[in-house]
């Protein structure tokens, strides 16, 4: 059984702004506390796959990452042949950003699906449960990045 978490959070900010935080590995790193900026390329690539390093409850963990969908609006990355202490080779992780504009906001769903990730059933439906109706476990440093950065260009007179 796959387990599949969703976020979604509004980000006081157009979308085109949000976009280029999603879309720029520079500052994807800087919203996305788990993966290292070591072996990114400068830009994502629709087909594109590179080596991605990750550090994840202070253990190190490093995969292969394939941008399966780069289209307006929709970033898809499919992480697979990982190798660290404690994680399963064949384990694979699609993470999906889909960004919706709604007046001068935008809506970010993210959804993260894994799989063959070997953990019980009982503990996959209280994941489950708790990633798709629970309070936030952690900030959104998508939104916080955006909507401070942003504000500090719009006061210094500029776009970043």
């Amino acid at each position: 059984m796959n387990l599949r978490l969703r976020e979604r959070s509004v980000i006081k900010r157009p979308i085109d702004v949000v976009w280029r935080y999603v879309t720029d590995p520079r500052r994807f790193v800087e919203w996305n506390k788990k993966l290292m900026p070591t072996g990114l390329p400068e830009a994502f690539r629709q087909g594109e796959t590179f080596q991605s390093q990750y550090q994840w409850h202070g253990r190190s963990i490093s995969g292969h990452t394939r941008v399966e969908q780069l289209l307006p609006s929709v970033l898809k990355l499919h992480h697979s042949r990982f190798s660290g202490n404690g994680i399963r080779p064949d384990m694979e992780v699609i993470e999906e950003i889909q960004l919706t504009q709604k007046g001068v906001n935008t809506i970010v769903t993210k959804t993260v699906t894994i799989m063959n990730h070997g953990i019980p059933l009982f503990f996959v439906l209280i994941g489950w449960l708790i990633g798709n109706f629970g309070k936030r476990v952690e900030a959104d440093y998508l939104k916080e990045l955006c909507e401070k950065q942003e504000s500090q260009s719009l006061q210094n007179g500029r776009l970043s």
